[in-house]
C-alpha cells in the first residue's frame, strides 16, 4: 500500500465543509496506512523471533527424543516384530532418522512401551534390512523392496530417471508373472552417448530392458536374450516393444541379428539407437509396419533377473 501524496489533497471541490471533510478522509486513510506498515513490520519481527525458538527448541527436542531410543529398537511392522540395532536405522533424512529425532509421530504400542509400530509390510522389511546390511553386495533391486526404500527415503531411492515405478511395475508383470528385479546398468548421458560404451557395458548381460526419452515420448523395448556386438542368431519370441501409450505390441521372430556394431540394434526386432544418438536422427523404430526416426536426450539399459 502507497501513502497518498500530499499534491492529492485539494482545497477546492465545492463548499468549505467539503473541503474539510475530504482532507479529513484523506488524513485518515494516510494515518491508516502508516499504522498498518507498522504493525505489519513488528509482527514479522514476532514471527521471525518465534521461528528461531521453535528451531532452537527442536533442537533440543531431537536430542532428547534420539537419547530416548536404546541400542537396539523393538519394531512391530505389519504384525512382524524385529530388533535392530539403531546404528543400522541411523540413515540420515530417511523415516527412521525423523523417527529418532521425534520429528515422525511414531508412539509405542499401549501394552509395550518399548515396541514401535510401523504399519508396512513385514515380510518385505527383513529384505529391508538385508538391504542395508548388504547394500553393495547384491545391485538388483526388486520393485517390492524398490517401494518400501522409497517409503523409507533410504538414499533418496529411484531406480528410473525415465519412468515411473508403477509402470515399471506393468513392464515386470509383462516379463514374468514372478518377482522381476532389475538392475541399472548403462546410462547414455553418463557415458556420452556412445554405442561402444554400451556395447562394453551391455554385451552379454543376458535379457535387458532399454527405457527412452525423447523430447517429444517415452518407450522401450525388452528384449529376453543377450546383446552381443558381432552379430548372433538366437531366440527372441518373448521380447516386445512398449509405446509411448503404456502398450506391449509381441515381436514374434525366430533370430535377432545385430548387424551393426556401431549402434545398438536388433534390425529384425525393428529397433535401433545410433552412436552419439542425441546428435543425430539416425535412430529408429517400427510399430505396425511403420519406421518413425527419434533423437534421445536419454536412454537407460536394465538387466533383468526373474
Amino acid at each position: 500500500m502507497q501513502e497518498v501524496p500530499q499534491e492529492n489533497r485539494i482545497d477546492e471541490i465545492g463548499d468549505d465543509q467539503d473541503n474539510e471533510t475530504y482532507n479529513s478522509i484523506l488524513d485518515s486513510f494516510n494515518d491508516a496506512q502508516i499504522q498498518f506498515k507498522n504493525d505489519f513490520k513488528l509482527k514479522k519481527e514476532f514471527i521471525k523471533t518465534l521461528t528461531e525458538k521453535k528451531s532452537k527448541l527442536l533442537e533440543i527436542k531431537k536430542v532428547m527424543d534420539n537419547s530416548i531410543f536404546p541400542e537396539h529398537v523393538l519394531l512391530n511392522v505389519g504384525g512382524m516384530e524385529y530388533r535392530v540395532k539403531k546404528d543400522l536405522l541411523t540413515i540420515p533424512g530417511s523415516y527412521f532418522d525423523l523417527m529418532f529425532s521425534g520429528e515422525v509421530d511414531i508412539k509405542p504400542l499401549p501394552n509395550n512401551p518399548h515396541l514401535y509400530f510401523i504399519d508396512r509390510d513385514g515380510i518385505e522389511f527383513r529384505n529391508v534390512l538385508e538391504y542395508l546390511k548388504n547394500r553393495s553386495q547384491d545391485p538388483f533391486i526388486d520393485l517390492n523392496l524398490m517401494r518400501e526404500l522409497k517409503f523409507y527415503n533410504v538414499e533418496g531411492f529411484s531406480l528410473s530417471t525415465i519412468m515411473k515405478d508403477k509402470k515399471l511395475d506393468v513392464i515386470a508383470s509383462w516379463i514374468s508373472k514372478e518377482k522381476v528385479s532389475f538392475k541399472l546398468i548403462f546410462k547414455a548421458s553418463e557415458n556420452e552417448f556412445k554405442a561402444s560404451e554400451f556395447h562394453r557395458k551391455c554385451d552379454y548381460q543376458g535379457p535387458t530392458l532399454i527405457l527412452v526419452r525423447t523430447k517429444y515420448e517415452v518407450f522401450g523395448i525388452y528384449v529376453n536374450d543377450f546383446w552381443y556386438r558381432m552379430g548372433t542368431d538366437f531366440g527372441g519370441s518373448e521380447s516386445f516393444f512398449i509405446d509411448r501409450k503404456m502398450v506391449k505390441h509381441q515381436k514374434i521372430l525366430d533370430v535377432a541379428e545385430i548387424e551393426d556394431k556401431n549402434s545398438c540394434s536388433f534390425l529384425k526386432l525393428g529397433f535401433q539407437i545410433s552412436d552419439r544418438c542425441n546428435e543425430n536422427w539416425s535412430s529408429f523404430y517400427t510399430k505396425d509396419g511403420f519406421k518413425d526416426t527419434f533423437r534421445p536426450i536419454e536412454y537407460e539399459v536394465f538387466t533383468v533377473k526373474k
